[in-house]
């Protein structure tokens, strides 16, 4: 007979998830598993007439997460998705100063998360767990989990995002995985924003908003609040209206 390898421990666990559906009374599936896995087993708990709670990130791309969300639809259950790392009091504050034009017309943000994540110092993982999820998880490293929630807040902050440039290397770590990823966004306002994530370095927070008002920031890992005003910020915005110049000039 040919020789089958062992079931990964991510298998075991799914067809321990699902087989116990039918002896469960709870009408509730939580997970956390490799990445990749989240839109099948999705679909399967809703199949299974569960209400999901899946761990961030969703899904790892549009078309699983579609399918996922098409079987939640037609199964009538209730999804949820974690977020370890939740929109701040110091976020409201970024974003009442946007809302309000206190900052004037937003040109640009930039947002960054580093650590030494992908090196397994301090508080993180060892080199040899971050490389068994980094296979498990198709490739993609361990920036997504980072990086989701600095993309959510620029999303929160500023609206849609309608263009995207990436670049990914592996700088640092020796197992298949990028440590390093930097990010240029077009928002669908007209604004242009930078997003960057480095996870072999020392540990450093920064989220900006550039207006013609000031600059308004949280940095460091605490996201301590700074505000930076334009002198006689009021005189130039009377010369320069919100909205002048907003489209871009060019495309990379």
């Amino acid at each position: 007979m040919p020789r089958r390898s062992a079931p990964s421990t991510a298998s075991r666990y799914v067809t321990a998830w699902t087989r116990s559906w039918p002896i469960q009374r709870s009408t509730r599936s939580s997970s956390r598993t490799p990445h990749s896995e989240h839109g099948p087993q999705v679909e399967r708990a809703a199949a299974a007439g569960k209400h999901v709670f899946m761990e961030k990130p969703f899904t790892l791309d549009r078309k699983s997460a579609a399918r996922a969300l098409d079987a939640v639809a037609r199964a009538g259950v209730t999804l949820g998705v974690a977020l370890s790392a939740p929109l701040s009091s110091r976020h409201a504050e970024l974003k009442a100063r946007i809302d309000d034009a206190r900052l004037g017309n937003i040109a640009h943000c930039s947002s960054e998360q580093n650590g030494p994540a992908a090196l397994g110092r301090g508080d993180f993982m060892e080199p040899a767990l971050l490389a068994g999820r980094s296979r498990r998880s198709a490739g993609r490293g361990h920036g997504p989990r980072w990086r989701v929630h600095n993309l959510d807040a620029m999303i929160h902050l500023f609206g849609p995002i309608d263009e995207v440039y990436a670049s990914s290397l592996k700088r640092t770590i020796t197992y298949g995985a990028e440590d390093t990823t930097s990010v240029m966004f077009g928002f669908a306002n007209g604004m242009s924003g930078v997003l960057m994530c480095c996870l072999a370095t020392a540990v450093s927070y920064r989220l900006a908003a550039f207006g013609s008002k000031g600059c308004a920031e949280l940095v460091t890992p605490e996201m301590d609040f700074r505000f930076t005003p334009i002198p006689d910020a009021d005189a130039g915005r009377a010369a320069h209206p919100a909205g002048a110049g907003s489209n871009r000039a060019s495309r990379l």
